[in-house]
Parts: C-alpha cells; sequence; structure tokens
C-alpha cells in the first residue's frame, strides 16, 4: 500500500494494544470504503455506537459475553460517529477502561483549516495528502488553505 492519509488512520487503530479501542470519527473517516475492507480484515469485533440501547445489547451479547468465556483475544473497536452528542452519551464505564482514538481530518491535515477541509471531496483527500507530505505547508489561515489546496492538490473547486 503506497503511502496515504489511510496509514495513519490504520497505525492509530493498530490493535494488539487494548482489548477495547473506542474511535471517534467525527468525519466519518472509518466509513471510507478502503478504510472500512482493511477494518473488517482484522480481528477486531467492530461496534457502532448510534443508539445507546441497541449498542450495550449487542457489546454485552457479542463482545462481553466472549470475553467473560475467557475468550480475551478478541478485541472490540467501538466506532463513534460524528456526532458530539453520541460521544457524549458513551458511558463512561468504557471511556474508563478503553484506548481511545480520535480519527478525524483535524488530525490528518493539522496546517489546514478544518472548515476548509470539512468541504473537500472525500474523493480528493488522495490528492490533497500527496500534496501536504510533498509540500508541507506551514499553518495556513482561512482563506490560504482554500487556494493552497486548489492549487497545489489541483483539486476542483
Amino acid at each position: 500500500m503506497t503511502a496515504s492519509w489511510r496509514n495513519q488512520v490504520f497505525q492509530a487503530l493498530m490493535p494488539g494494544i487494548a482489548r477495547l479501542t473506542v474511535a471517534f470519527d467525527p468525519d466519518g473517516l472509518l466509513d471510507e470504503e478502503a478504510v472500512a475492507c482493511q477494518l473488517r480484515a482484522t480481528e477486531y469485533s467492530i461496534l457502532r455506537y448510534e443508539d445507546s440501547l441497541a449498542f450495550r445489547h449487542r457489546f454485552e451479547s457479542e463482545v462481553r459475553a466472549k470475553w467473560d468465556s475467557g475468550d480475551t483475544a478478541r478485541e472490540a473497536l467501538l466506532v463513534v460517529p460524528g456526532d458530539d452528542n453520541l460521544a457524549a452519551q458513551l458511558p463512561y464505564a468504557f471511556i474508563e477502561e478503553a484506548r481511545i482514538v480520535t480519527v478525524g481530518l483535524a488530525g490528518l491535515f493539522p496546517t489546514l483549516s478544518y472548515r476548509i477541509l470539512t468541504g473537500i471531496d472525500p474523493a480528493d483527500l488522495d490528492p490533497l495528502w500527496q500534496a501536504v507530505t510533498q509540500h508541507r505547508p506551514e499553518p495556513l489561515g482561512i482563506v490560504d488553505p482554500e487556494i493552497w489546496t486548489i492549487k497545489t492538490a489541483a483539486i476542483k473547486p
């Protein structure tokens, strides 16, 4: 796999560190096709936190039951999508027990404006990643990154 923003995502979610990893995904990066496919290929039991009751039932029946029966090798990845309200509803016991990871555009592209990044088509993240890693821009203001992104990464406005 060539170097891409996905490598950073996979590195952040490397299995074998904790039996429970909570991944805050404010920008839906874990839903991107190649990322989702790679995650399904891991040994993670992947659960999404979108409804607290449905999640709790699935977690207790599919993950906790295996852990309680001695299957400690199976790790769980709890994906919390972009809604801050969902993150606030996450039970404290999960936060206390888990390794916490945030996977988002702000972390992948820290020198670019988050407001501008959220308006970029996800298909343009690959050329943007290449441009950022090749040119290593200084932190840019609100107007500058849009111009830099369009010119350097050849992204259409």
